[in-house]
């Protein structure tokens, strides 16, 4: 029989939970079955070579204005062809929408966030002409959606209860892998020793870690609130923060200000995490909003304490105080007080890790993405689509 052809659509190929899951289906993805192929819609192409040595090397698509004509004709090229679309962003709805409806081609829409995908609304105070376009051009789309969309992936069981009142079709959640065997191999090899050399930090040192994109709701301005009080109370801690984005120059010009900035290291966006991890002595997440958390389990996976703010989201694999210790959203001085432990008891974070890389290899095997995704795709090629569609407001 020929293997199933999916095309996955990516906002961009930066660091971050959307493309990490994506390469996880690659590098399991069983090929006697599935011919998969990625596109992305922005520019930034940080992963574009981990994407080709994992055997789908991206293509690059312009992102026109949404459900721009030649937008959607340029999607309708990339469709034909294509036996599934798996879609990632909100970004991609205007155009490949109409393409999978055009193409006949059933799409696999991916909800990473509660906050996505909540149908659009149509602005107060409009013309009632313009506001009775969109609210038209809005119904449209919920046809779309209605005709293309087979079937939902959530990325944590908070989105599913958000969704599932609001469409129809299956909602699964997504069961996320974690590379154990090459975050195991880094803090095997003592990969973070010549990371400490490079960044200069002091053999003694003791390392908080953060990884994350800098960008909104990341809570970089609550880690640098955070470290203040860590680093009054200890002069040998040091704060690294790993990723990119638009805030990266805030963070930059916040950090040089910094009382304690000569101990704050911001790499930047790095394809070497494992090594990171490999560095670190504690890990901290101060992020107020996520779907799921995919770096939490990676810092488990390298035997690491996490500590972080409690969302939602981190039910689906936190004991608090077990495998991580979670603190209200927002509390900084609880973030620091969590850390301070953590650093005062080494014993007590040597258990903490020892319990969350434990959880990770029983429930975030490598190949879970590459299971379910594919089991999603057996089930929805074929099948004809008959309705889910987010309620419309306006």
């Amino acid at each position: 029989m020929p293997r199933v052809k999916v095309l996955h659509v990516l906002p961009d190929l930066a660091l971050g939970g959307g493309p990490s899951i994506v390469m996880q289906h690659l590098r399991h993805a069983d090929r006697d079955q599935f011919d998969v192929r990625v596109a992305s819609l922005g520019p930034d192409a940080t992963l574009a070579s981990c994407f080709a040595e994992a055997g789908a090397p991206p293509m690059f698509l312009d992102a026109p204005s949404r459900g721009h004509l030649g937008g959607v004709l340029e999607a309708i090229d990339h469709v034909s062809g294509v036996d599934v679309l798996h879609l990632h962003t909100d970004l991609a709805r205007d155009n490949f929408g109409p393409a999978a409806l055009w193409c006949g081609v059933p799409v696999v829409y991916h909800l990473h966030s509660e906050w996505m995908h909540l149908g659009r609304r149509v602005p107060p105070g409009l013309p009632p002409l313009r506001r009775l376009r969109k609210a038209c051009v809005n119904r449209c789309r919920a046809l779309i959606e209605r005709s293309t969309v087979a079937h939902y992936v959530a990325g944590s069981h908070a989105v599913a209860d958000r969704f599932r009142p609001l469409v129809r079709q299956p909602v699964t959640v997504l069961q996320p892998s974690v590379a154990i065997d090459a975050i195991a191999t880094a803090r095997a090899a003592g990969a973070g020793e010549p990371l400490r050399a490079a960044l200069g930090i002091a053999p003694g040192a003791r390392v908080l870690l953060s990884v994350a994109r800098i960008a909104d709701g990341k809570g970089h301005a609550e880690l640098l609130e955070m470290f203040e009080i860590v680093a009054a109370r200890d002069p040998d801690v040091v704060l690294v923060m790993v990723g990119d984005g638009i805030g990266f120059d805030w963070v930059a010009e916040q950090a040089a200000l910094h009382p304690a900035g000569d101990r704050i290291h911001l790499p930047g966006a790095r394809l070497d995490v494992p090594n990171f991890l490999a560095l670190a002595d504690v890990f901290v997440h101060a992020s107020t909003t996520e779907a799921f958390g995919l770096v939490l389990l990676e810092a488990m996976a390298a035997s690491l304490p996490v500590v972080a703010f409690g969302l939602p989201a981190y039910d689906d694999f936190v004991v608090p105080g077990k495998t991580a210790e979670l603190v209200p959203v927002g509390d900084v001085a609880g973030l620091a007080d969590a850390v301070n432990a953590l650093l005062d008891d080494p014993c007590r974070a040597k258990q903490l890790g020892r319990c969350g890389l434990t959880l990770v290899c029983d429930r975030h095997p490598r190949d879970a993405v590459a299971r379910h995704f594919e089991s999603v795709y057996t089930d929805v090629v074929g099948r004809k689509v008959d309705g889910a569609s987010f309620a419309l407001v306006g």
